[in-house]
């Protein structure tokens, strides 16, 4: 989730770190803010065994495992 003050928030398991945490297999029912983005001006986010996002350089920024090969350069 992107807030409109740039902020990022993720929820779920959390098993692939694909929120971004270093606590992995965890249940997050609520909302975690995702503090390695704060810097980031994030822009768009797209999430789901992975994460990445683009910010305000159109930089994208990738988090969680990349495992079966889902992160790939275009």
């Amino acid at each position: 989730m992107l807030t409109s003050k740039d902020k990022v928030y993720g929820a779920g398991l959390n098993i692939n770190f694909e929120l971004g945490l270093s606590e992995g297999s965890e249940m997050f029912w609520s909302p975690v803010r995702i503090a390695a983005l704060d810097n980031h001006r994030t822009q768009k986010v797209v999430a789901g065994s992975f994460s990445s996002a683009i910010n305000g350089k159109n930089e994208i920024v990738i988090w969680g495992t990349g495992e079966f090969g889902v992160i790939k350069s275009p």
